[in-house]
């Protein structure tokens, strides 16, 4: 059985008006580190981790850094992990992609699983991409223990998996800066064993989480 904490990145250096970032790189704050920090020790309380996988966009590496120096680990980089690509919308304002793609993101936000956005990822997509890499990963460290460092969208849709739900119920999950989750991959089979844990980020002031 392999063992996965599943976490997505800490806090970033942007601002708190929504927009969709996808594969647009920036920076954690000082808020994101001081949460990678904290999942850190949090983890190493828990159980002794064999290797630490990021996808290759910064705000992910970053935290997954600070993770794997706690560890003593280094980090690899895995695709499959890296955030949805937007498409067209890549990069833009909320406002922005309301004002002149009105009906596509009314269908975004009710009927995602049906939503095609131009040039972007379709969820289906994500989710084997997403889920192949755990197995991927999984079969290199079969008695293992990995921390996967991702991205809201990605996480959700690894999380359904394992639920065995489908892709319309994406928003019922939720997935704040660095929140953790523990996996098992058993019998080519995922299973959820810890869902939103937070606590470990208790002591620390954040001012609530990013937006998507």
């Amino acid at each position: 059985m392999t063992r996965f904490f599943l976490i997505r990145h800490g806090c970033t250096q942007a601002s708190d008006e929504p927009w969709f970032r996808g594969r647009v790189d920036v920076q954690l704050d000082s808020i994101g580190k001081s949460q990678a920090e904290a999942t850190a020790l949090w983890i190493t309380g828990q159980h002794t981790v064999d290797a630490v996988f990021s996808s290759p966009l910064v705000r992910a590496r970053q935290t997954a850094e600070v993770i794997a120096r706690v560890l003593r680990l280094p980090v690899q980089v895995h695709r499959g992990l890296i955030d949805i690509n937007y498409g067209v919308w890549q990069g833009l304002r909320l406002c922005e992609v309301r004002s002149r793609w009105l009906k596509l993101l009314n269908m975004w936000n009710t009927r995602p699983h049906e939503t095609c956005i131009p040039g972007g990822e379709r969820l289906h997509e994500v989710r084997s991409r997403a889920v192949a890499a755990l197995f991927e990963i999984g079969n290199c460290y079969p008695e293992g223990c990995v921390v996967l460092v991702s991205h809201a969208v990605v996480n959700r849709l690894i999380l359904l998996e394992a639920k065995g739900w489908k892709n319309n119920r994406l928003w019922e999950i939720t997935q704040g800066n660095c929140e953790l989750n523990v996996l098992a991959l058993r019998d080519e089979q995922l299973h959820l064993i810890v869902e939103h844990q937070l606590s470990h980020l208790d002591m620390l002031d954040f001012g609530g989480m990013e937006h998507v």
